[in-house]
């Protein structure tokens, strides 16, 4: 607060007749230590109001601004103010590759739609009924439907998390896929689905794999 304070005294808040001295206000990195200060200074008056007043209470979400006070070391250091610099440089540019990216996730998206849209269901046993895991496994092998799944109540006939039911379901599992996280487990389902209403088996649909192979060859 006292470095703020003489800043703006030497070199006049929003006006100066200092030549080609800078007022403080219209310097960006002063702007950010500014907010900082005034984070801090709301921090320590709502803690000594909080005193007195349950009312400000409802005040102390402001003090996560305290987590600002680390951008303070990128005014202070020149290396650190070029990498900032260079970053902010680079944002036009980098929109036209994420546009990029965007429009190649959406093109796979709205194929994945298309090839696997309601068929990554599956039938997993009712919680509620209590059964040996031998005993649930020799009956999901004899579940062939959604119909045969849901019958008596036995089971439950729940999506996976990452689907292809619609375009956004479809481009944020894509963009994790891209990733590398847990691509394989999504073509395997892929691989396994059998059809809208219908139990996954093994091995349905080798050829999925090619859609699959080919996204991360450019998705990645």
């Amino acid at each position: 607060m006292i470095e703020c304070l003489i800043k703006i005294i030497a070199k006049g808040f929003y006006y100066n007749n200092l030549g080609p001295v800078v007022p403080y206000i219209k310097n960006s990195w002063n702007v950010l230590d500014f907010l900082i200060v005034l984070s801090s200074v709301m921090d320590y008056g709502l803690a000594l109001f909080d005193v007195n007043l349950e009312a400000m209470k409802s005040l102390k979400a402001f003090r996560a601004l305290r987590g600002l006070r680390p951008l303070r070391m990128i005014s202070r250091d020149e290396g650190m103010r070029l990498v900032v610099n260079a970053l902010l440089a680079s944002l036009p540019s980098m929109t036209n590759v994420l546009l990029i990216c965007f429009l190649f996730i959406l093109i796979f998206a709205i194929m994945g739609v298309s090839f696997f849209q309601g068929m990554f269901y599956h039938c997993v046993k009712n919680p509620t009924i209590a059964s040996t895991d031998a005993i649930v496994n020799a009956w999901l092998a004899t579940v062939k439907t959604k119909a045969d799944c849901i019958a008596d109540g036995q089971g439950i006939w729940k999506n996976r998390d990452a689907n292809f039911d619609n375009v956004i379901n479809a481009m944020l599992n894509l963009f994790q896929m891209m990733t590398t996280e847990g691509w394989v487990d999504v073509m395997y389902n892929g691989i396994d689905s059998n059809g809208i209403g219908m139990q996954p088996k093994e091995n349905a649909d080798l050829s999925t794999i090619i859609f699959f192979l080919a996204f991360m060859i450019v998705g990645s």
